[in-house]
């Protein structure tokens, strides 16, 4: 008995019985009656062993079916046997009073290997006498059998031989050679398998009941082979008709054989080299049965004139009678002529009498033999009742003993499991304890920055009080005129801060591009020139690439370019600005390390001087700027956030985070007294490029949730299409266009993509708690993955029916990935098999990458951002 109790089995047995689903008439669930458990994989060492004998499996021998039982049933025989890849339940369930402690599925279930196990049945020795035809109380449970009988007193086993149905009502079967060797290194040549005393194969029998009734089967495996070897004869399996057709003609070509006596079949039999002769390559063995079965005269009167003319049909035969009567037709006809017909008469009556005779003696022998066998039936259904007697004790001694040693091992594997528990939860508390510290390591670092920055700024300080209180003496005159002069001042900063500048962004009148014809030709045709302008640039995308970063980038209100260190990143979103024509309107921020608020990134009022202190971005004057921008009148504005994660984006870009809503009414707050908000329009779009390093801070689930992140590590800017585009021109596009040709339309995306994808997420928020950590995919994210694929999946359709797919995983569902454990493991290889499944080549990549890097760090696992 082993320590443990495995979770996954392979178990083999007969579809059982079916149960009715609630919602309809259908049978989906059900039961698989159990025999056997194979407990290795090659067919070297193959050990297939009755069910619960050598390691216990479950009290009712059965397997539950919780769904697509119908299919099964429909799928494979009623007494075929199957392979069942089952697994431990964790809650036991059932269809009736007994509990079932395993369960499995269809896809599960498989067709058992024919040449790995053979049916054993016992049968009269004189299915070779009935031209290899048997009478069976039930059907042949695998593709092939082994026979056993006794013959002389011998107990004999046949085969491996196949079976064919020749009366189903009778259930009678016909029984042949394979086409094929079921043996190791074994040949079934010429209709020739092998017959094979019992005992030298004893052992490899394995006796097993299922659904009450009881079976016997033969394990193929490496011995039984040697044994083959070592103790089989080889069996003829060729029928009678087919020895007749193929030998009797030989024995047409002597004279004795022509008169079809006894006397003449007698003299073949005892001179077989005159057949021989004819062809050295004769089987002599086959050529004896020929005369066996002419030689069997108790039917020889009643049929003689059958067979003579069935023979007198074969070819040889009519052509040998054509030619004699050729040759011989004087003497041929003299003799009929000397009453040769009365001769040959008398010899045939003489002949009948000694038939007759042996008949009659024959019949006698076979009653005296039939009293004899029937005495035997009798004595060996008696010792048959006490073997099923003892094995019936037998197998309720194991059971009850399998329980016993079940239940203890039960009780020590759950102690065990509680020991483990408390380990787990201990190094789980561990390692939380680590990872804050981590945390705190990283936030400590960022702080020491930032004091080292006040530290300069307080000596500055510190240097400019001193300053201050030299020449505080000598100020007092002019702090009296200051305060007498305030008023006036702050009429003239009222003045300036109704004054918005925007000397910095004044944008030129350009001709924009028209883009008429069907939605899809407008799309391509935008795709085009951006990426014919790319290529100036010497950025040689695919036309896939540019796809997905002009959809991604129009749809979303935050796209993150994520990558190591010189991947092209920041270049790349600058250079996408150019190819648009965008002039200024391609803004670019560098993000410092110790930005902290929106005053860093925006600026603030300074309500002691009374004007607006506008941050050195320019990110001030630009919203200004395109307050009053009408969509069809201008170009789409891109603001570039370089290196954003320098800092973390939730202290310093806070307000801006709220766009990504659909509810938002784009409005941030600036203090201002004549401006105390600014609205953000809906054709600005934020790049933010991340480098995937330990020197920056990780993005937070919040931020993730509201961004599309495209990976640069995996992205190729080989060429691989060239573009062209007809005037050689930059593209230089409306805002209104650039929102527009990539909004999702009606056109819905196809049902079977949206099952795929709702697996997808079924696997990231399974809430089994043996997966360790789940993810919620948004309703704001399931939103922006159906948009994509809508719209990306129309342009991209030519090149792979699952590749608008494959970029929404990658650059909406995998960034979330961040966990740790086993479990979590687990979670993540169920994800990638299901991308492998999907061909989600580039999804996959990120994936496998991830776990990878996760498997070397204890298992922690996280995308790189």
């Amino acid at each position: 008995m082993s320590d443990h109790i495995k979770e996954v089995r392979k178990v083999i047995g007969k579809i059982g019985i079916g149960k009715e689903s609630f919602n309809n008439n259908e049978t989906s669930l059900g039961f698989i009656e159990l025999g056997l458990e194979w407990f290795y994989e090659d067919d070297q060492n193959l050990d297939i062993q009755d069910i619960n004998r050598k390691e216990y499996f479950c009290n009712t021998r059965k397997v539950f079916i919780y769904k697509g039982f119908n299919d099964l049933k429909s799928k494979f025989n009623n007494n075929e046997l199957v392979l069942i890849e089952a697994s431990k339940s964790k809650d036991d369930v059932s269809l009736d009073s007994n509990k079932q402690e395993f369960v499995s599925e269809p896809r599960n279930v498989t067709k058992l290997p024919s040449t790995f196990i053979f049916d054993v049945i016992d049968v009269d020795s004189n299915f070779i006498d009935n031209n290899f035809a048997i009478q069976l109380d039930r059907t042949p449970s695998t593709e092939f059998i082994i026979l056993n009988s006794t013959k002389d007193g011998m107990k004999l086993s046949y085969g491996p031989l196949a079976w064919t149905v020749l009366d189903q009502e009778n259930s009678i079967y016909k029984v042949s050679v394979p086409s094929r060797s079921p043996i190791s290194n074994k040949t079934f040549r010429d209709q020739y398998s092998y017959q094979i005393e019992t005992m030298y194969i004893d052992n490899y029998f394995v006796k097993t009941i299922i659904d009450n009734i009881e079976y016997k089967y033969l394990i193929n495996n490496k011995e039984y082979s040697n044994a083959i070897g070592k103790f089989g004869e080889s069996f003829d399996v060729m029928d009678n008709e087919k020895i007749i057709k193929d030998f009797a003609p030989i024995l047409f070509n002597y004279k004795p054989f022509q008169k079809l006596t006894a006397k003449s079949i007698e003299t073949l039999k005892n001179n077989e080299r005159m057949a021989r002769s004819a062809n050295s390559k004769i089987n002599v063995k086959r050529l004896n049965r020929v005369v066996k079965i002419l030689e069997n005269i108790q039917s020889w009167g009643d049929n003689r004139e059958e067979i003579l003319q069935e023979l007198v049909l074969l070819p040889t035969v009519e052509k040998t009678i054509q030619e004699y009567i050729k040759n011989n037709e004087s003497e041929y006809f003299e003799k009929y002529k000397n009453n040769e017909l009365k001769s040959i008469v008398d010899e045939i009556k003489k002949e009948e009498d000694k038939f007759s005779q042996r008949v009659e003696s024959l019949k006698q022998m076979i009653q005296g033999k039939a009293l004899e066998v029937q005495s035997l039936d009798d004595d060996i259904k008696k010792k048959e009742k006490e073997l099923d007697e003892m094995e019936r004790i037998r197998t309720e001694e194991i059971q009850e003993q399998a329980m016993a040693n079940a239940k203890a091992e039960e009780k020590e594997l759950a102690n065990r499991i509680i020991e483990k528990q408390k380990t787990l939860d201990s190094l789980q508390t561990e390692y939380s304890n680590l990872k804050n510290v981590d945390d705190l390591n990283n936030r400590r670092n960022a702080l020491k920055l930032i004091i080292s920055d006040l530290e300069t700024e307080e000596l500055d300080l510190k240097s400019g009080i001193k300053d201050l209180e030299t020449k505080l003496e000598n100020k007092g005159k002019i702090l009296s005129d200051y305060i007498s002069n305030l008023s006036i001042y702050k009429n003239e900063s009222n003045l300036k801060c109704n004054e918005i500048e925007n000397e910095h962004f004044t944008f030129k009148n350009v001709e924009f591009d028209e883009f008429n014809g069907s939605l899809i030709e407008a799309r391509q045709k935008l795709i085009n020139k951006i990426g014919f302008s790319l290529s100036k640039y010497g950025r040689n995308y695919s036309y896939e690439a540019i796809v997905n970063f002009v959809v991604t980038i129009s749809q979303n209100q935050f796209t993150i370019f994520a990558g190591l260190p010189g991947g092209g990143k920041t270049s790349m979103a600058k250079l996408l600005g150019k190819s648009m024509n965008l002039g200024n309107r391609q803004h670019t921020i560098p993000v410092s390390r110790n930005w902290t608020s929106t005053k860093d990134i925006l600026g603030y009022y300074n309500g002691l001087s009374g004007q607006y202190q506008n941050a050195p971005t320019g990110l001030w004057h630009l919203l200004n700027t395109i307050q009053n921008d009408k969509l069809s009148e201008v170009n789409p504005v891109l603001l570039l956030l370089d290196e954003m994660n320098l800092s973390q984006p939730e202290y310093y870009f806070s307000p801006f985070l709220d766009l990504s809503d659909e509810e938002s009414e784009r409005k941030i707050i600036t203090d201002h007294p004549n401006a105390s908000d600014l609205t953000i329009p809906e054709h600005i779009k934020f790049i933010g490029t991340v480098n995937c390093d330990d020197t920056v801070q990780p993005l937070s689930p919040r931020m993730i949730d509201r961004s599309a992140v495209i990976s640069f590590d995996s992205l190729s800017s080989e060429s691989f299409n060239s573009f062209e585009d007809e005037n050689n021109s930059k593209c230089t596009i409306r805002a209104q266009d650039f929102i527009d040709l990539f909004k999702p339309t009606e056109i819905k995306v196809d049902v079977v993509t949206i099952q795929e994808l709702n697996k997808i997420i079924a696997i990231i928020e399974d809430v089994n708690p043996e997966l360790g950590q789940r993810h919620i995919i948004s309703y704001r994210k399931r939103k922006q993955i159906l948009n994509y694929i809508e719209v990306a999946g129309s342009m991209l359709l030519e090149l792979d029916e699952n590749i608008a797919l494959d970029h929404a995983v990658s650059q909406y569902v995998l960034p979330m990935i961040n966990g740790f454990g086993i479990g979590y493991n687990r979670r993540l290889l169920l994800l990638i098999e299901k991308l492998r499944q999907l061909n989600c080549n580039q999804s996959e990549s990120i994936l496998n990458s991830i776990i990878v890097s996760g498997e070397h760090n204890l298992n922690s696992y996280r995308f790189a951002i």
